[in-house]
């Protein structure tokens, strides 16, 4: 965490298979700070975004394509 309060995040957009198709899923935080919480199982589509994120929320702000 920087000394403003915020954290580095890595959100993602993807199509997840479960219950036998292909759900939307938005804004998923896949990596805080380093600590990641996600893998490509069963994804497809997958879009990241690199966001900043104000300490104990979860709204995501300042959000850019990562690639």
């Amino acid at each position: 965490m920087a000394g403003d309060g915020y954290e580095a995040v890595l959100a993602l957009s993807y199509q997840d298979w479960a219950g036998g198709a292909w759900v939307p899923v938005k804004n998923k935080v896949a990596v805080v700070n380093g600590s990641k919480s996600w893998t490509f199982k069963n994804k497809k589509d997958v879009k990241a975004y690199a966001c900043d994120r104000k300490v104990g929320t979860t709204k995501l702000v300042n959000c850019r394509a990562a690639f």
